[in-house]
């Protein structure tokens, strides 16, 4: 397994030998990118999830926390002619009565995962990890630029959710 280090020091001297033949690299001018660069620093991800998982039992609530924030939200989703609101209550600050007014609906408290059931990877950029309670997350790494300098990032996106999850959907 490659060093995250050592695979970043591998862009960079891509870019100095293009950059002293006046060239800017691009990352669409790499030939396999995936496997010199994407899989190692995934391979790494995992490893270090894994090996943080070992260490702590907090560490899967301590990553969706991370990943979600501290505060409760309510999220709203335009699709088509459909508007779905759902309610992340994971600190039980949701349904809060104003003044002397009660919430109208019940948002349900959402348990945090407490392990990880699956890391797979999907593909040459993407890992998924699979936690209790119905939670699951992608990790797709991509460059954030055009040229080949050292902005690769993840696009983390809630791929699944507890079943308790409050859902309000409404037609128009």
């Amino acid at each position: 397994m490659a060093s995250v280090g050592r695979i970043f020091g591998s862009i960079r001297i891509l870019m100095d030998e293009n950059r002293k033949r006046g060239h800017v690299l691009l990352w669409r001018e790499i030939p396999d990118k995936a496997e010199t660069f994407y899989i190692p620093l995934l391979d790494s991800f995992e490893d270090e999830i894994c090996r943080l998982v070992s260490k702590s039992r907090n560490v899967p609530s301590l990553l969706l926390e991370y990943l979600l924030g501290k505060n409760d939200f309510y999220k709203i989703i335009k699709y088509n002619k459909k508007v779905t609101i759902q309610g992340y209550n994971l600190h039980e600050t949701l349904n809060m009565p104003s003044n002397s007014i009660n919430a109208q609906n019940r948002v349900s408290r959402l348990k945090f995962p407490t392990r990880i059931i699956e890391v797979r990877r999907q593909g040459n950029n993407k890992t998924i990890i699979t936690f209790d309670n119905g939670w699951q997350i992608s990790f797709r790494i991509h460059n954030a630029s055009s040229k080949a300098e050292p902005s690769l990032k993840f696009d983390v996106r809630l791929e699944g959710v507890p079943p308790s999850l409050y859902s309000h959907n409404e037609s128009w």
